[in-house]
């Protein structure tokens, strides 16, 4: 071969090689964006693991918040029979689990909007009701601790309790 064939031969070469790298980059290319798409969905599910938790945690804790008020309530219930307990003292206690019943409301609110957060949310009742309930009942038995009458009281609370157990 003359020697501009050859330079033409040796030309083309380059460029096929040129194209052969081309190809292996468009490769390349398609491999890494294939690997970013996984990572990208890995971290979507670990996220929807993480507000999983978050929400499971959550409503454990107002469980046991419920659970533990609930218990309160019966302990109030019977030294309200007590005679010797001063009702004052009793209203008071009253007054705080009133108080305490607030931020369990809050917290099952806060469990409705991390429900909503999650792409498999959970069937989760409407509340407000038996909350509503929980509300009267123990303003009830304030108010008629603060009068005097343990017996209307207990009743009231004892609806209380009832409640939560629904609740």
């Amino acid at each position: 071969l003359d020697e501009e064939t050859r330079k033409l031969y040796e030309e083309l070469r380059k460029l096929l090689d040129e194209q052969q790298n081309q190809d292996s980059f468009q490769d390349l290319l398609e491999q890494l964006d294939y690997k970013e798409q996984n990572l990208e969905e890995e971290l979507e599910r670990t996220l929807e693991l993480f507000k999983r938790m978050q929400f499971d945690q959550k409503l454990e804790e107002t469980i046991n918040d419920l659970t533990e008020m609930e218990q309160e309530q019966s302990q109030l219930q019977q030294e309200t029979d007590d005679k010797q307990t001063n009702t004052e003292e009793l209203s008071d206690k009253q007054e705080e689990l009133k108080n305490d019943f607030q931020e369990v409301k809050e917290s099952v609110d806060d469990l409705r909007e991390k429900n909503q957060e999650l792409d498999n949310s959970q069937m989760f009742d409407d509340t407000s009701e038996e909350e509503q309930e929980i509300d009267k009942s123990m303003e009830e038995s304030q108010e008629q601790l603060d009068n005097n009458k343990r017996k209307q009281s207990q009743k009231s609370q004892q609806q209380s309790i009832e409640n939560m157990q629904q609740l």
